[in-house]
């Protein structure tokens, strides 16, 4: 099999579908630009729970890149011209949505992470401001 990483927008909504055996799966259909006015349609399968509702997630339109094994394949349309067939089984799933999510992940624990130092930064001053006073003789014999 192939590894690829397919690109384009969704056909039509994905679905959450069933096997026979009651594994649950979403089926989507991806339409792939392959140069000039040529247009492909993969259809992607994905059956990890995490990949699978990160699909359902998205709808008609969304742009999104899938990453599996691909298999490529002909089938014969009514009118006897033979087509390429492409499916995928997606082992990832990349949209807009999700950069977008994860850019704004990323910048609050970056900014997380600046205020954090800052709190340090600031409880350290205080902490050696009050060790540095006397502690009088008195109150060390009273905690005995």
């Amino acid at each position: 099999m192939i590894d690829a990483l397919l690109g384009g927008t969704l056909a039509k909504d994905p679905e959450a579908r069933t096997t026979k055996t009651g594994n649950a799966y979403a089926l989507a259909t991806l339409r792939v630009p392959a140069g000039g006015d040529t247009v492909l349609f993969a259809r992607v399968m994905a059956f990890d729970a995490h990949v699978r509702d990160e699909l359902l997630a998205l709808a008609k339109g969304d742009a999104v890149s899938v990453s599996g094994p691909l298999e490529l394949g002909v089938w014969k349309a009514n009118d006897g011209e033979t087509r390429p067939s492409v499916s995928v089984v997606a082992h990832a799933v990349v949209s807009p949505y999700h950069v977008k999510r994860k850019r704004s992940e990323v910048q609050n624990a970056q900014q997380g992470a600046a205020q954090r130092r800052a709190e340090r930064a600031n409880g350290s001053r205080t902490t050696s401001s009050r060790s540095a006073a006397p502690v009088p003789d008195d109150d060390l014999n009273d905690a005995f």
